[in-house]
């Protein structure tokens, strides 16, 4: 059974003047039905960027906190030292590119089997690939560095590229 209610706030047919079926504000209750009938929403994605004016309830002396939360918050404020990190990033990329092909050279294998069949086939195929991932990752770290996440996936890349270049150069001092 459905209810039927005057959307002006006036009592049912009490305080109308004409008859509620003329009115135009009278009609179904419109909290009681279902209106998602046919199964289809046009709810949107998520539009909130990770940034809450709220405090966090976080413990603000871990290391997390330290690093990627106020990170985050500091790239989203500074656009220069995102494009720092952006081309830190590169750089480090193209260092990791230099280090791999001078190891194989020195007889050591690749660890990557993407990169091993790109090398397999030559190094400017591996270069190719190489620095067009990292152009696309950067492209899309830029368009998307509004949202929190992004921002802290970034550091973590630049995080794991440091410490794969120490590496490299560790391998360097030690066997070449």
């Amino acid at each position: 059974m459905e209810n039927y209610v005057c959307y002006e706030g006036k009592k049912h047919n009490a305080e109308c003047r004409k008859p509620c079926h003329e009115c135009a504000s009278y009609g179904i209750e419109r909290r009681k039905t279902n209106r998602r009938r046919n199964g289809i929403s046009l709810k949107l994605w998520e539009r909130r960027e990770g940034f809450d004016r709220r405090q966090n309830h976080l413990n603000t002396r871990s290391l997390y906190h330290w690093i990627f939360r106020r990170g985050a918050s500091h790239l989203r404020n500074s656009y220069y030292t995102l494009v720092l990190l952006l081309i830190v990033f590169n750089l480090l990329n193209l260092a990791d590119y230099f280090f791999t092909v001078k190891a194989l050279s020195a007889g050591f294998i690749e660890g990557n089997p993407i990169m091993d069949k790109l090398f397999s086939v030559g190094p400017a195929a591996a270069v190719i690939f190489k620095v067009s991932l990292a152009v696309t990752i950067t492209a899309i770290v830029w368009v998307f560095r509004k949202y929190r996440v992004v921002l802290e996936v970034s550091i973590l890349f630049i995080l794991l590229y440091m410490c794969l270049i120490a590496y490299h150069i560790y391998g360097a001092i030690r066997y070449y």
